[in-house]
């Protein structure tokens, strides 16, 4: 490998879908290993490979970012059953009234 180059990836469809830093013939079945690629260390999952040339994905869309920022404010399952929880120990009380 020479010294820019870091790791190994495997292209489908034009884009990074699996990467590693270790001979891929050390770890993969040669049919599989030869498949893979020398590319910098910076090259991620999502990146392009085009005419011998390594792209990072685009900027996510407004639309996108929104998506992101709406999954952020879903509660966790731990908090959602200690709410339960809370809930149920409320209900309790009620009825016992």
């Amino acid at each position: 490998m020479s010294e820019e180059m870091g790791k190994w990836v495997y292209i489908e469809r034009g884009v990074v879908v699996d990467r590693t830093q270790i001979d891929p013939f050390k770890v993969f079945y040669p049919s599989y290993a030869e498949q893979f690629i020398e590319a910098p260390l910076e090259v991620e999952h999502g990146w392009t490979y085009e005419d011998g040339e390594f792209s990072p994905p685009p900027p996510p869309s407004e639309e996108e970012l929104a998506k992101l920022e709406a999954v952020k404010n879903i509660p966790s399952t731990e908090d959602l059953l200690k709410t339960i929880t809370e809930l149920q120990t409320r209900l309790a009380a009620l009825e016992s009234k």
